[in-house]
């Protein structure tokens, strides 16, 4: 259509105030803020993330909604300096290496603080940590 941004704004705020349009900002079913609020505050953490999943997810579901939300959470907060310990070898842990977005992240390093043994290869820390550094274009410290 070809309309700018500020046209639309005037449209919008002018069909807001006729009583044409009205605006509200409608809260996703799968955020759980009070429930996240209740457990920060029971146990004293600092921040809680409570994912969504159906009744019948399988393990496979839920790890990959866990480790979405892992992801997210790492991709929001990181930081060019920051270092990133990998201390255990787990599928959940694979599952948000496997979600985290290179885009322009960056960060220090990222170092294997326990493990590299395990019966399945692709979860082992020394894996996780070397893959978690080429997704955030860094080094690895094994």
């Amino acid at each position: 259509l070809s309309l700018s941004q500020s046209f639309i704004s005037r449209a919008l705020t002018r069909c807001q105030k006729e009583g044409v349009v009205k605006i509200s900002v409608v809260q996703p079913s799968n955020i759980f803020l009070n429930l996240e609020k209740g457990i920060e505050e029971r146990y004293g953490i600092k921040q809680a993330i409570v994912v969504d999943t159906e009744d019948d997810a399988t393990d496979h579901t839920i790890k990959r909604a866990i480790g979405s939300a892992a992801a997210h959470y790492l991709e929001t907060r990181l930081r060019p300096k920051d270092f990133i310990g990998v201390s255990s070898w787990s599928s959940t842990i694979r599952a948000m290496v496997d979600e985290v977005h290179a885009q322009n992240l960056k960060a220090s390093g990222v170092i294997q603080l326990l493990g590299g043994v395990g019966p399945n290869g692709n979860v082992q820390a020394t894996i996780l940590t070397q893959t978690l550094a080429q997704h955030l274009n860094c080094e690895a410290w094994l």
